[in-house]
């Protein structure tokens, strides 16, 4: 029969101390924001999608791009972005010539079960007479709990042409 050590040992948390702590440690770090099923992703999604105009968007909030998910069966995602971004797409759309995007998944930035997916483009620029500055201008973010298949990669970029 194992011996809880915490009746012997004064001051000794208990294991549902521990995991009360920890959980209470993680809502504060992620503002108070847990989502750990698709359900709750889209339940968050519905409360924070984007608006109409740009001007009516606050900054550096989160926006969620409005989505039929009954026509991406399969694809449990959420396309995420903000107005700096917006600013971004709006300006590409400008550009006279071409322009490469970079799509990537950040392995090691997990909320939950579910997989930061980015895309974006790179810039270039001189910072100063001999310094070359390069940069990623991530567009539009996508938290999915598919990793990076090939349906939640054509969600993202279908999502990008709205």
């Amino acid at each position: 029969m194992p011996i809880a050590l915490s009746f012997y040992v004064t001051g000794m948390a208990t294991l549902q101390q521990y995991q009360r702590k920890k959980k209470t440690l993680k809502v504060a770090k992620t503002h108070g924001v847990q989502v750990e099923t698709f359900a709750q992703l889209q339940a968050w999604a519905v409360e924070h999608l984007i608006p109409d105009t740009i001007e009516a968007m606050t900054p550096y909030q989160t926006y969620a791009l409005p989505t039929e998910w009954y026509n991406n069966l399969g694809v449990e995602a959420v396309v995420l972005t903000a107005n700096v971004q917006v600013d971004w797409i709006g300006q590409l759309t400008k550009v006279p010539r071409r322009f490469v995007l970079h799509i990537d998944g950040k392995h090691k930035l997990h909320h939950g079960k579910m997989l930061l997916v980015t895309v974006g483009t790179h810039s270039m620029f001189l910072s100063s007479r001999t310094k070359i500055t390069h940069s990623f201008r991530p567009l539009l973010y996508m938290l999915t709990m598919n990793m990076e298949t090939t349906d939640s990669i054509v969600y993202l970029l279908k999502a990008l042409n709205r």
